[in-house]
């Protein structure tokens, strides 16, 4: 690892072809891995409204416009979070990014403060009017929360997802894309997720959001992307916020409560973390399963809520599904969809939808 590649987040590019050879699976044919895979341009895995998803943004330099850049969230109207180390960009500026209805839109950063130990920068940005249910500028944006101590309980095999603008497959950047991934390792300081080999971070994607929802079904900032792999289709370690809850509000203050929109998620609800989250009518329902309870499908109302193992045809999981040792489960309005990984193949989560999916 270098502390400037994908760490850096285009602070300097490196050779962008880096295509690896797949590494062979003990009697089994050694298979072709895609190099610098960077995820989905469209977020499905967690059901992000517009305005959650325009609150990812990206910080440049005011020099050039081809020049070094991160990517970074907003927490809170005037602030966004990022990594410690894109403070050497030069005289900062936040971009949101626009969509079908309005353009990109540039904001510069009038304050700026990094954690004296932990790589997370704060920064302040020159916008008035900027709130979780106005427009700033033209862009609808509403700010995402950092994580706290006990608000999701995250563990080794939990799917997050990871969002940046840094450089794709395609040699592309400053697009938005999305990956879910698994989490490989958790310590007090810092998340570790991994690609195996098919997708990750890359220059560009440093400062960016590691995202979860909470028991309330409220989007959360679990981490901040640090230190990735000189590959970018291997380990990316993100910084928890969760430790750092203390120093963010004495920085920017207490997070103000914002209508939890429904995002992509429908009536018929979605299993997250633990939580039953559904749509009604605007705003999102969510209940967390316990005394016995889990997240299952409820055949009475034709949806995911919180219910007896016993009475739950698919077994605690839902329509978007997950690896069950080597099986991959999805429920399909009640019916429980099983395949059974060949034996070459590992259940694994597909970057683009969460989805679980057999592959070597």
């Amino acid at each position: 690892m270098h502390p400037l590649k994908c760490v850096g987040a285009g602070l300097t590019f490196w050779i962008l072809g880096c295509a690896r050879a797949g590494v062979p699976i003990e009697g089994c044919p050694a298979t072709a891995q895609q190099a610098l895979f960077n995820g989905a341009s469209q977020e499905s895995y967690l059901g992000l409204a517009p305005s959650q998803i325009a609150a990812i943004v990206q910080v440049v330099s005011a020099g050039p416009p081809d020049g070094s850049f991160c990517s970074g969230t907003f927490i809170k109207p005037n602030w966004v979070v990022t990594a410690r180390h894109c403070l050497q960009l030069f005289s900062s500026q936040v971009v949101i990014r626009g969509d079908a209805l309005s353009s990109s839109e540039s904001f510069p950063v009038i304050a700026r403060i990094g954690h004296p130990t932990a790589d997370v920068a704060l920064l302040r940005i020159g916008i008035a009017g900027l709130d979780a249910n106005a427009d700033g500028g033209s862009t609808k944006v509403s700010p995402i929360q950092p994580a706290g101590t006990i608000e999701t309980p995250l563990a080794y095999g939990s799917v997050v997802e990871m969002a940046g603008y840094g450089i794709t497959e395609a040699h592309a950047t400053r697009h938005l894309r999305f990956l879910a991934e698994t989490i490989v390792n958790i310590v007090d300081e810092a998340i570790t997720v991994n690609g195996f080999g098919k997708s990750g971070a890359c220059d560009g994607d440093s400062g960016g959001p590691l995202l979860v929802r909470g028991p309330d079904g409220t989007p959360l900032l679990a981490g901040v992307m640090s230190l990735g792999a000189r590959s970018c289709v291997e380990d990316d370690t993100y910084v928890r916020l969760d430790p750092l809850q203390d120093w963010i509000q004495e920085t920017v203050g207490l997070s103000a409560s914002t209508r939890n929109e429904c995002g992509s998620i429908t009536e018929q609800g979605r299993c997250l973390y633990g939580t039953a989250l559904w749509c009604t009518g605007t705003e999102l329902a969510a209940e967390t399963c316990i005394d016995g309870t889990t997240c299952g499908w409820d055949v009475s109302l034709g949806g995911f809520r919180c219910v007896a193992p016993s009475a739950d045809p698919c077994e605690g999981v839902d329509s978007v599904g997950a690896c069950v040792g080597d099986v991959a489960m999805s429920c399909n309005s009640g019916a429980l969809l099983r395949e059974e990984c060949a034996p070459c193949d590992v259940c694994r989560v597909e970057g683009h939808t969460g989805h679980p999916t057999c592959t070597q």
